[in-house]
């Protein structure tokens, strides 16, 4: 609404930078350039004494206003000027404190005790004691004070242009806290300029600077809220919170609400009748009946945050509108045809575009691909995408919804299914020829286990059948010879100690023989060196029996193979005999 006076057609142009709803009801705005303007419940233009004195008093470049707990009402002025109303006395005056050395005075707030504090374009503080009626410089920030804000504890919190919010006492005015951009990570603004403050509950305060930067005065940490979590824009000049807790923010690009506990947006422009994008700052303020009202530049907006249209609006149904494969870009007419998306085991990138198709009204979106993502994946209004670098094989669903401000999500949830086939080597042909090779091979090693223990035993067989005739001829020979010398015993002595020699020869032979077998079948001897070891055993025995000169020579390359039972046993006869020949 435009700024109108009582009995006067004019509209006056003029920049709204304040508005307070006073005691009795009346609704006054201050103006950059007209002064006051004082309106009824109903926003009709009434004529008021405050009003006329004023501009009688030549109060043009007004920028705040405030109602003490008396009536009283103060005004700050362009270059340092205060124009004061008193209610008792139905009288106002001007004031111009040297104090404030010519600045212009944009803030003021009252604390628990009735004192006031004001802010200066200079940066200056400067507090106004109730019981001594005077004024005096609290801190000096040397910035721009674009707001000043009293908590429920009574402390004063000043947003300043260059050096981000100062908590303030105010009992001694000293600074309890100042968070700014050059804090600690986790403990800092977004920006070093900030325009506005409010608490939101005992521990969380919420300034505006680049976005909504949380406080919580409980442990000194900062979390944010910006357009990556859906607002329209972080550039956000006002901030006021409802009778139902939800914020609603000015922006450079027009109105926003935020919900806290549902963390959803819902915006408004000039599409839904919103008047003007162009708030002022330091300009807004909730009426006594709930309605919400800002200054913005040359005129007034008021509405009821009850009663926007978008609130019972049904969300829209989300639309998949563009799916892209390894960074190429399919044609959705033809992948919405399909019952599911196959995709190649290589072909495992993925990026999904969607869209409410709504361009008046902006909602959250949330998506997860079901069989990958744990939980839904909130995206701002103004982020469209959901991007999946690496799908392992298998199936999914990928779903996708909106929401409005109020929680409410869309009728329909979207949804896009999508396979990614496996590799050859996670295939189950796969797996059954393996499952087959590795039953072949099990099946191999074990016939060649079979086969060399039938070839051991078939050596074992041989070396006890050579044993067996060996000894059986040899104890034949022996028995026959005893027989003999029994014989001879008696009738030819010389003869039978040549019988019994050569039983003693054939038994010491079968003890050699039995000797040489047994080491035949040891493991242990598995290793030519063995071998050779036993073949000079061997030589140094016929040495000592007969005094031969015997040498072996072999190969170092032949030192290190490995025999067999019966090549062993075989090499070691023929080695053997061959000498016994000699």
């Amino acid at each position: 609404m435009p700024n109108l006076r009582v009995n006067d057609e004019k509209k006056y142009e003029a920049d709204v930078s304040d508005i307070l709803q006073l005691s009795n009801g009346d609704i006054v705005t201050a103006t950059w350039g007209y002064s006051l303007f004082a309106y009824d419940k109903n926003f009709n233009p009434v004529q008021r004494d405050y009003v006329d004195q004023g501009r009688a008093l030549a109060e043009g470049l007004t920028w705040c206003i405030h109602q003490r707990a008396n009536g009283d009402i103060w005004r700050g002025n362009q270059d340092g000027y205060l124009f004061i109303y008193h209610a008792n006395k139905n009288r106002s005056e001007r004031l111009h404190p040297s104090i404030f050395g010519g600045w212009t005075i944009r803030q003021i707030t009252e604390d628990k005790e009735g004192n006031l504090w004001l802010g200066t374009q200079g940066g200056h503080i400067i507090k106004w004691t109730a019981a001594t009626d005077s004024f005096s410089l609290v801190q000096r920030f040397g910035s721009i004070i674009h707001r000043l804000y009293t908590d429920r504890q009574g402390n004063i919190w000043a947003c300043s242009r260059s050096n981000g919010v100062f908590q303030i006492s105010s009992k001694d005015g000293r600074i309890l806290h100042n968070y700014n951009a050059a804090g600690p990570k986790g403990s800092r603004l977004m920006l070093t300029t900030s325009s506005d403050i409010i608490q939101y509950d005992d521990s969380l305060y919420i300034v505006a600077s680049g976005g909504l930067n949380i406080i919580n005065i409980r442990n000194n940490t900062i979390r944010y809220i910006t357009s990556d979590n859906g607002l329209p824009s972080n550039t956000i000049v006002n901030i006021i919170k409802d009778k139902s807790d939800r914020l609603w923010l000015t922006l450079e690009s027009g109105l926003c609400t935020f919900n806290m506990k549902t963390s959803t947006v819902s915006t408004y422009n000039e599409n839904d009748g919103l008047p003007t994008i162009n708030f002022n700052v330091a300009a807004g303020c909730v009426l006594k009946d709930g309605r919400i009202a800002f200054g913005a530049a040359h005129e007034l907006t008021v509405f009821d945050p009850e009663q926007p249209s978008q609130v019972n609006l049904t969300p829209p149904n989300v639309v998949i509108t563009g799916f892209a494969l390894m960074n190429k870009w399919l044609l959705m007419d033809s992948l919405q045809h399909l019952p599911r998306i196959s995709l190649k085991p290589m072909d495992n990138s993925i990026v999904i575009e969607f869209s409410t198709l709504t361009f008046q009204n902006m909602y959250g979106v949330s998506y997860m691909l079901e069989g990958l993502d744990k939980e839904w994946i909130r995206k701002a209004s103004n982020q469209n995408q959901a991007v999946y670098s690496y799908l392992p094989p298998g199936s999914y669903t990928f779903k996708v919804r909106c929401e409005n401000g109020e929680g409410i999500y869309s009728a329909k949830i979207t949804e896009l299914k999508i396979k990614v086939a496996p590799p050859f080597w996670q295939s189950w042909w796969f797996f059954c020829l393996l499952a087959l090779l590795i039953a072949v091979i099990v099946f191999w090693l074990d016939k060649q286990r079979i086969s060399r223990m039938v070839a051991l035993q078939k050596v074992r067989s041989e070396i006890a059948g050579n044993l067996h005739d060996e000894v059986n001829t040899t104890l034949n020979n022996i028995n026959l010879l005893s027989e003999m010398a029994r014989i001879k015993a008696d009738k030819d002595i010389d003869r039978s100690k040549e019988y019994i020699a050569e039983i003693s020869s054939k038994s010491h032979n079968m003890i050699l023989a039995m000797d040489d077998i047994l080491w035949s079948i040891d493991p242990d001897n598995d290793s030519l060196e063995k071998s050779l070891l036993r073949m000079n055993e061997f030589g140094d025995v016929l040495k000592n029996l007969y005094g031969a000169n015997i040498e072996i020579a072999l190969d170092k390359r032949v030192r290190s193979l490995k025999l067999d039972m019966k090549t062993r046993h075989e090499v070691f006869l023929l080695f053997k005999h061959s000498l016994q020949a000699i």
